[in-house]
């Protein structure tokens, strides 16, 4: 039986990428985001031999619709044996005495409550599998914001928190991953927003690929709860 990624916020950057590794290495991929025609794009530029890259277009901040959809993926590829959760928003940083309790929520929106709301429909698929993993990736403000850059980072911490205790919890069982990046992911919709702030290329940045081979290297072999790269 085929094993099956579920990417959750998938696009032109880390999702890309790890549909690329996983497909490569005969997964089925299912990518999940928003839009319809980029997603159903992005499917069509990374399909390979080995699996299938299937486009669900779903907005994850729905509860209903994001319980839909991973019926849907259900439907077509079977149980789901991981998970990876690579959203990320257009709205940018918020200086913390500047924050509304309604910004708040609406970053923790995306960032927390669809991986939560994930885990538990998927759960029981992760401990049937022997492959069973949850990837989460996002920005390293979730591991301490510097003055002027909140915003997103309380909703990331509090992913962090719930994931490192999942982990405990799901040991010897489920593998629990992050991974934070301090820099700008090459090819993202971030990284393409930030060339205007960003011309002389001072700010740091990574190749998606490396953010995929680390977590395909986690997922075989093992390895730490954290990852901060570059």
């Amino acid at each position: 039986m085929t094993a099956t990624l579920l990417i959750l916020g998938a696009g032109p950057g880390t999702g890309r990428a790890l549909a690329h590794t996983y497909a490569a290495e005969g997964w089925n991929v299912a990518l999940v985001a928003r839009r319809s025609d980029p997603l159903t794009a992005l499917a069509d530029s990374i399909r390979r031999n080995g699996g299938e890259i299937a486009a669900f277009p779903a907005d994850i901040t729905n509860p209903h619709e994001l319980r839909t959809v991973i019926d849907q993926v259900r439907e077509r590829l079977g149980r789901i044996d991981a998970i990876a959760f690579t959203a990320a928003s257009d709205d940018g940083f918020v200086p913390a005495a500047d924050l509304t309790s309604e910004q708040a929520r609406t970053f923790a929106d995306l960032f927390l409550y669809p991986l939560i709301t994930t885990v538990q429909l998927t759960l029981a698929d992760l401990r049937g599998s022997e492959h069973g993993a949850i990837f989460y990736v996002n920005g390293a403000s979730a591991l301490g914001a510097p003055a002027g850059m909140s915003g997103p980072a309380p909703a990331m911490a509090a992913a962090r928190n719930y994931l490192a205790t999942l982990r405990d919890e799901l040991a010897g069982d489920v593998f629990v991953g992050a991974t934070f990046v301090a820099a700008m992911i090459e090819g993202s919709a971030a990284a393409d927003a930030a060339a205007e702030w960003n011309a002389d290329g001072s700010f740091p940045s990574i190749d998606a690929a490396q953010i995929a081979g680390s977590i395909w290297d986690r997922h075989q072999h093992g390895g730490a709860f954290e990852t901060l790269l570059p």
